[in-house]
């Protein structure tokens, strides 16, 4: 509180009160301590453009809320706004400053020089003033570079979202499934090779293909999926939205013979994916609507 304090105390009659003065960090020198009855009076800071905290609250002048119906602290809006100054005296300057939202001064229309023209701490492609301008837009997906300089490169950035670079092609595992066409039977071929997913009810060690539907279903139902092998007795299972997680596991058969079929249950907004394991060998997938008999 500057050089001076005040302490407020609640006495009783006939209990002694010890008040110690100290010095901040190593202060020395001359005091005076005044005692009064009754409460401290507020003190108000009232001056409100000498640059001091008058009331010694911490807060000088316009910052202080004792200021705030003095005419000298009257919001002005920042109306400059490339003049690099505070005008306001906000703490907020120039493109910085609300004030200054839709000021020609505070858009960015040179989206490929390097320089950050409205000088409100973005630059380029990374100033949302940019987005839609030709200079960034990802053309190139497949050169390695950030050709619009968005932070995203080549496939990462989703202006290539529809690049046939950056579409997966399907070969069967979970980062790129097989699409089943409920309407026909689906046929596939499982090389030999090493095993990655191992369902609950068998399937370590030897190899799968992954099928999932092309779209989440928008209603609750069965789905009756059968596969016929040749070669080798295909376990079956199904997991929803996250392939790689045995622990979202609904459904694990082994099959019988050549044949396994299982009933999956199809939730809205939940991505099946059905895992053909037991390989090498080839195989067909059919669906029938409703649970399997």
């Amino acid at each position: 509180m500057g050089q001076q304090s005040e302490i407020e105390l609640n006495v009783t009659t006939g209990t002694p009160v010890y008040l110690f003065v100290d010095g901040f960090n190593t202060s020395t020198g001359l005091y005076r301590l005044t005692i009064a009855s009754g409460a401290c009076t507020a003190r108000v800071e009232t001056l409100c453009t000498d640059g001091l905290d008058n009331d010694g609250d911490g807060n000088t002048d316009c910052n202080d809320n004792d200021c705030d119906a003095d005419p000298a602290c009257a919001h002005v809006p920042e109306t400059i706004c490339n003049d690099r100054i505070d005008n306001d005296r906000d703490g907020r300057t120039d493109c910085f400053d609300a004030d200054c939202n839709g000021d020609p001064a505070c858009v960015e229309t040179i989206c490929n020089d390097g320089r950050d023209n409205d000088n409100d701490g973005r630059t380029d492609c990374f100033d949302n003033d940019c987005n839609g301008n030709p200079a960034c837009i990802e053309v190139l997906c497949t050169d390695g570079r950030d050709n619009d300089n968005d932070g995203q490169t080549d496939c990462n950035d989703s202006d290539c979202v529809a690049d046939p670079a950056c579409i997966a092609a399907a070969d069967g595992t979970c980062t790129a499934p097989f699409t089943l066409n409920l309407a026909a039977s689906n046929s596939g071929t499982i090389a030999a090779g090493g095993s990655n997913r191992t369902g609950t009810c068998g399937g370590g060690g030897t190899p799968e293909q992954v099928w999932t539907l092309g779209a989440p279903v928008t209603t609750a139902s069965d789905l009756c999926v059968t596969v016929t092998a040749t070669g080798f007795t295909p376990i079956i299972y199904d997991r929803d939205d996250v392939c790689t997680q045995r622990a979202n596991e609904q459904v694990c058969v082994a099959g019988t013979g050549a044949t396994a079929s299982m009933t999956v249950a199809l939730q809205p907004g939940v991505v099946p994916y059905i895992i053909v394991d037991g390989g090498p060998g080839d195989y067909t997938v059919t669906t029938a609507a409703g649970a399997c008999p």
